[in-house]
């Protein structure tokens, strides 16, 4: 199984179609996240946040856990490898 694979089918499209015309525009991405579960988000949201989850450091979301499109399997993460 892809990260792709774990995306709801319309997203799965718009990514697809996002990959491609970012490919006809000479930028090469690669997808690094997909679904994530409540588990997974939790311990995102707390990067940068002391036990309090007072900002303390670099934050990486915001988004608590179930408020996350990718809970939903409705977002998606890239990075560019080449450009």
């Amino acid at each position: 199984m892809t990260v792709l694979d774990t995306l709801d089918a319309d997203v799965r499209a718009v990514c697809d179609r996002h990959l491609a015309l970012s490919l006809l525009e000479g930028v090469v991405l690669r997808v690094t996240d997909g679904y994530r579960s409540f588990a997974e988000s939790a311990q995102i949201w707390q990067v940068g946040r002391n036990e309090n989850g007072e900002e303390v450091g670099r934050i990486l979301t915001r988004a608590l856990p179930g408020y996350s499109w990718h809970n939903w399997r409705h977002a998606y993460d890239v990075c560019i490898v080449r450009f």
